[in-house]
């Protein structure tokens, strides 16, 4: 990634994804990777997608107050 206009590092620090495009990204992976081979069950299908929202959830809350955290600090 490039420095926003004017070059300042603060301008990169702000084009690098949020706590919320990072969910949507982990969300997307983990579904590609725990979807169970096709002629799985929809019961199947449906626990695959509760575990990866669970767990997007959880990524999402503890990257989330990481990211308040630091902004709050620095």
């Amino acid at each position: 990634m490039l420095p926003a206009k004017g070059g300042s590092a603060s301008g990169w620090r702000r084009s690098l994804p949020g706590p919320e495009e990072r969910l949507l990204m982990m969300l997307s992976l983990g579904l590609q990777i725990s979807a169970p081979p096709s002629g799985g069950s929809p019961l199947e299908l449906l626990f695959a997608f509760l575990f990866e929202i669970q767990f997007s959830f959880c990524f999402y809350l503890q990257s989330h107050a990481s990211w308040r955290l630091k902004r709050r600090f620095h």
